[in-house]
């Protein structure tokens, strides 16, 4: 089974989350374009401010493990962030002039 952030990046659900699946269970998610964009950065921002995930576990939210369950769409993203360039996804890009934000909406977290 698998899990999502969407509307649930509080200290709180994220350690009860925590304590019910493996980080490699667990996807970034914001319910966008539903739930309102206030909204949405709220969950951005529990997910970056939330230390108790380790810096592996916390790339694989944000985006490994949703890069490992759909290869097929991650190898298009990447194709069209890369401008259709990227001859290793190339194969499984249409091309298309939607721009997917690269690098993800969580930046880094500052070492410190």
């Amino acid at each position: 089974m698998y899990y999502d952030t969407a509307l649930s990046a509080t200290p709180y659900a994220l350690r009860s989350l925590q304590e019910l699946a493996d980080p490699s269970h667990i996807l970034f998610g914001s319910d966008y374009p539903f739930a309102p964009d206030l909204v949405a950065g709220a969950t951005v921002k529990g997910l970056e401010d939330y230390e108790e995930f380790n810096v592996d576990a916390r790339l694989a939210i944000e985006r490994g493990n949703a890069a490992r369950l759909f290869p097929e769409v991650w190898g298009c993203l990447r194709c069209i962030n890369h401008g259709g360039t990227d001859k290793f996804y190339a194969n499984y890009c249409n091309k298309s002039p939607v721009q997917i934000p690269w690098p993800p909406l969580i930046p880094p977290r500052s070492a410190g």
